[in-house]
């Protein structure tokens, strides 16, 4: 009987409260909007256009209580709410809901599944502008939604991984659309079946779809490649490649090009002097190189060369706007475009340029041509020079002319006039000399030979010989060489000796109040060097090493010699020791290095520990240290010593 009542009891429960649980939850707005002057940063960092782009009015919805469902945004007029900007979402981590709307709405309410609809209210909205909204919901809505999981996490793990991500519960994606840039997306999402599309730019879009609930796991996705990359190579090399007109440029061939997307590109292929080549190419989308077959280039140009009787004059080829294109003497050659117009122009200093036009015609293209211009023509005046005294040697330019007096026809323009005469000295002029003009100079000659000044740098103290070449000085003199004087005419300096292998000369010319000079380093020629030295060490049993007493050391004196004729060379040295009894040590072996630092290994004979060797190292410029080794006796010696090389520079 008691569990009948039980049962009955239970009965009458369940119909008292179904219809409370199946009743819609209760929501509505308090008030109309109300301005929000102090929130600067919604409008800053989530600005949103509507379709007149206008900027929309943010609609920040706070409800009293948690919903457990998706706040929907209504709105008369025909103006619907703007979806939020990308990667945003409507609901918000402390539980407002934020909607962004066009300013001309005049009206709003609000819906979700499982509560009741809000009223109508009537709103005045000004655009960029933020509005605080009031949002009414029963409180029993939160028990339900603490032990309520209708949401749950959408994954994806993407290849590549920057990509964009669209999603919704059709195949328009419209719910939602996110920037991915580290490989995954995920969404919290009702829990339900959406759609959701992956794209990226050169990669093909990847459609799918996605339930959302407690089973739903990571879906790794692997976009598919939709581009291909170009191998392009032209003969000749060095040709610029556009693609798809000429605001693209791939680069100068050879080139592998970069990312292309698939289908069909036109290469444009151009290169100065040659005739462009449009290219039509259908690119894979498998994401692999393809090599085109080599793009050969016709010439648009002629291989000209130019030609003049005249070896001497100076060669320029201009374009029809006066720019250089090339400059040399005669013969040389220039490859010209066969669609332009140039000028060949033949110059001297002080001749009457001459020129020629160069006509090139289509069919020598590739092809060579000779084009002959015509000398340039001298520009003459005269020249009249005298002298006291007379038979002065004149000289123009460096160059003999005749004696004074003097009368010739030179070339107009600026010479260099010097006359010369034994026991007497000028110092040289500058004359300009006209066109059809006869210049006339009357020369005093001054008395005597003024002489020059030789200086010779070195490094080091070598014996340097000055030789005249025509006999009238020889002498010696020791580096540095500073301010000697010497007569005008032509030299020769020599450094000398069985120090090196090889002279070292040097010619030069003294000129009139001139100075000259040189510097010669006979460090440039490999040396043959002897050292002669001294030795002073000590030696002792190698079982007393540790021992302190003097009894016990054997000290020694010597003299040695190294030679080097170029980086190894032999090495003696002959010790005398006095302890336990003279002892007379002749060593003998071989040195490796060069003038300044070496090691040798020598070996020998000691009178009194009979057979031995020696090893040592020149640790600084002049000093050397070593150390020997008897077998016989145990005998241990440390010596040092010092060496000058001989000759000393």
């Amino acid at each position: 009987m008691k569990g009948a009542r039980c049962i009955l009891l239970a009965g009458l429960l369940a119909l008292f409260f179904a219809p409370a649980l199946s009743a819609q939850v209760t929501m509505s707005l308090s008030g109309t909007p109300v301005l929000n002057t102090g929130d600067a940063d919604a409008m800053t960092y989530y600005r949103q256009m509507d379709e007149n782009d206008e900027v929309c009015a943010i609609l920040k919805v706070h409800p009293t209580n948690p919903l457990g469902a998706t706040l929907v945004l209504n709105t008369g007029g025909g103006l619907a709410p703007v979806p939020p900007p990308s990667g945003v979402s409507a609901r918000q981590d402390d539980g407002s809901w934020w909607f962004w709307v066009s300013p001309r709405v005049k009206n709003i309410y609000f819906t979700a599944e499982g509560y009741t609809t809000t009223r109508t209210v009537g709103v005045s909205l000004k655009a960029g502008r933020v509005y605080d909204v009031r949002l009414v919901v029963d409180a029993m809505i939160r028990q339900v939604q603490e032990f309520s999981l209708d949401e749950m996490v959408m994954t994806l793990y993407i290849e590549p991984m920057e990509c964009i991500v669209s999603y919704g519960t059709d195949e328009s994606c419209n719910l939602g659309r996110q920037v991915v840039k580290d490989g995954y997306f995920q969404a919290i999402l009702k829990k339900g079946l959406y759609h959701f599309k992956v794209e990226q730019s050169y990669y093909e879009p990847y459609v799918g779809g996605y339930r959302v609930d407690e089973k739903a796991s990571e879906q790794k996705i692997v976009l598919q490649p939709s581009f291909g990359y170009l191998k392009i190579n032209t003969d000749p090399e060095g040709a610029d490649v556009y693609v798809d007109g000429f605001t693209r440029s791939l680069g100068r061939t050879p080139l592998v090009s970069r990312k292309l997307s698939k289908g069909t590109h036109t290469l444009h292929i151009w290169k100065e002097n040659y005739y462009s080549e449009d290219v039509t190419v259908e690119v894979n989308s498998d994401g692999r190189e393809q090599e085109l077959a080599l793009v050969r280039l016709r010439p648009q140009f002629v291989n000209v060369t130019c030609l003049c009787e005249d070896k001497e004059a100076d060669l320029v080829v201009l374009d029809a706007a006066g720019k250089e294109i090339a400059r040399g003497k005669s013969g040389v050659q220039v490859p010209l475009n066969s669609h332009v117009l140039y000028k060949l122009e033949a110059s001297r200093p002080h001749y009457l340029s001459q020129s020629t036009g160069i006509t090139l015609r289509v069919e020598d293209e590739g092809g060579k041509m000779n084009v002959t211009v015509g000398a340039p023509l001298p520009i003459y005046g005269g020249l009249q020079i005298s002298s006291t005294p007379t038979q002065a040697d004149v000289y123009l330019d460096g160059v003999k002319v005749g004696k004074t007096i003097y009368i010739g026809k030179v070339l107009s323009g600026i010479h260099t006039l010097e006359l010369r005469k034994e026991g007497y000295w000028m110092e040289p002029v500058v004359v300009d000399v006209k066109e059809n003009q006869t210049l006339q100079r009357n020369i005093t000659l001054k008395k005597g030979t003024p002489d020059g000044t030789l200086n010779i740098h070195s490094n080091g103290n070598w014996q340097v010989f000055i030789i005249a070449k025509n006999g009238s000085f020889n002498q010696s003199f020791y580096t540095p060489v500073s301010h000697i004087a010497l007569p005008p005419g032509q030299y020769t300096a020599i450094i000398e000796g069985s120090s090196y292998s090889h002279e070292l000369v040097k010619s030069f010319i003294i000129s009139s109040n001139k100075e000259v000079n040189l510097t010669m380093n006979p460090a440039e020629k490999k040396l043959q060097v002897h050292y002669v030295g001294g030795t002073i060490g000590f030696g002792t049993p190698a079982s007393k090493l540790s021992s302190k007493s003097s009894e016990d050391l054997n000290f020694l004196f010597g003299v040695s010699y190294t030679y080097f004729p170029k980086w190894i060379g032999p090495t003696f040295v002959v010790n005398i020791a006095g302890k336990p009894s003279l002892d007379l040590q002749l060593m003998g072996g071989i040195a490796i290095g060069h003038e300044l630092t070496f090691g040798f290994v020598r070996a020998g004979y000691s009178t009194y520990h009979r057979w031995g060797f020696e090893f040592g190292l020149q640790a600084l410029k002049y000093l050397y240290f070593g150390c020997g080794y008897f077998p016989s006796t145990k005998q241990v010696e440390v010596f040092m010593g010092f060496s000058v090389p001989l000759p000393y520079r």
